[in-house]
Formats: structure tokens, sequence, C-alpha cells
């Protein structure tokens, strides 16, 4: 039986180009916070040693872990890649990670294009892949193709914080987590969204907890894209904490 894996970056401060991509509050609690709700004793799958965080490090640093994490998984195994921070488009309108390096007027060399994450996807010998993205533009993910063999497998679920061309709320104070990160969590914790009774919180309830939630919140409308997928992916257990 393979393993529950995840890779949660979070960028909030951008030292090479402070003036375009102001400071974000939420990217450290997001991370703190995601991996307690997905290695949590009575609701993670999770096991602490399989969550990986990187906080505010290069783009360098982060494409490193990025196939690091997807090319030393097993088939067996699903993985989790998070990320919160600011998300900008080229003149192309293809997406970027920011990193703490990035330059606006520099993003092919210094932030992380969403096709890294493809092509790391594609070298993966895992098969099945939850892609959660918490930036402004994160709709605008592009998946590229995938391998023919994921059709045997459960694929690659996409859930964003926003449309493409949307902006993604981030706190707004110092301990908080960002808006959709935060609805998220919550998902996680309730216990409120296992909608099949099958015993476990899967991505596809969690989008349909959060999607009311965040657009009264927010405005948000989180978005969700699923790439060759058979039935769903499980992020969490449901077991009502009250009750656990």
């Amino acid at each position: 039986m393979g393993r529950h894996k995840a890779l949660l970056i979070g960028n909030g401060r951008f030292e090479q180009d402070p003036h375009n991509l102001l400071e974000l509050k939420g990217p450290r609690n997001d991370l703190l916070l995601l991996k307690q709700a997905l290695t949590h004793p009575q609701v993670g799958i999770h096991e602490a040693t399989d969550v990986v965080t990187l906080l505010d490090a290069t783009s360098q640093e982060v494409r490193n872990a990025v196939v690091e994490f997807f090319q030393s998984a097993a088939p067996e195994d699903q993985l989790l890649f998070f990320y919160s921070g600011h998300g900008r488009l080229d003149n192309y309108n293809r997406l970027y990670l920011c990193t703490s390096d990035t330059r606006v007027d520099r993003l092919l060399a210094s932030a992380i294009a969403d096709s890294v994450i493809s092509d790391a996807i594609r070298e993966s010998y895992a098969k099945r892949f939850a892609i959660i993205l918490d930036c402004c533009h994160s709709g605008q993910f592009k998946g590229g193709l995938l391998p023919t063999s994921l059709a045997e497998g459960s694929g690659r679920f996409l859930l964003t914080s926003c449309q493409s061309a949307a902006l993604s709320r981030d706190s707004l104070q110092s301990g908080g987590a960002s808006a959709f990160t935060q609805t998220l969590v919550e998902a996680l914790l309730s216990g409120e969204v296992d909608q099949n009774g099958d015993g476990y919180v899967e991505l596809n309830e969690v989008y349909n907890y959060i999607l009311p939630r965040l657009q009264a919140r927010t405005g948000q409308i989180p978005q969700r894209h699923l790439d060759k997928t058979t039935g769903d992916i499980p992020l969490g257990k449901a077991i009502p904490l009250a009750e656990a």
C-alpha cells in the first residue's frame, strides 16, 4: 500500500521585487495550519514525516523540491502539492508561482512556471495527484498532457483558490491564514463533508464545502479541474472531532 505524501510551498516575502510583489501575511500560517490538518491524529491520513514544508525559498530551491517530490514517489503513492503566495501571469497568460527571488520582469528565470509542475508529474511513477493552489490567477494553471498510463490510475485533481483572471485574498492579520486555505482547513477538520458516507473527506467534497463559503466571505470562486481522473481522491478522514 502506498503512502500519502505532501509538499507544501509558501512564499510571503519577495526580497528581489518588493514593490511589485508585496509581502503576504498568510503563507507562513497556511503551511502550519494545513500540515496540522493533514497530520491530525484523528482526521489526518498523512504521517508527519511524509509532509514537507518549504517557506520563503528561492526559485531554484523550490524547483529542486518539486522535482525530488514527484520523481521519488512510488507507483502506489498519493501526492499532494500545495502552494500559497503570489501568482503572476506573463504576456501569454501563463501562470507563474512566485518565490523569494522572483522579479516580475524576469518571471521565466526567477519564478516557477506551471509547466514545471506538469513536467514533474509526467516524470513521476505515482498515478494519484492533488494540486492545490492558493494564489492570484490560480485558475489559469495549465496541467499539460498527461501520460496515457494515468488513464488506468486516478489522475490529477486540481483545486484553485480563484478564477484565472481573479485575485486571491490574503490574511487580514499577521497570525491568520489566507481566506482560501482557512476554508480548506475548516473542510478537512469539520467532519461535515463526507457526502457519500465512505468515511473519507475527498477533494470533490472539499470543493463543494469551500465554494459557497469562500464566495460569501470574499467573492472568490474556487475552481476544480479533473484530468484523466477515476473516482475521487481522499484528503482526510471524516470524523467529527467532538466525537473522536
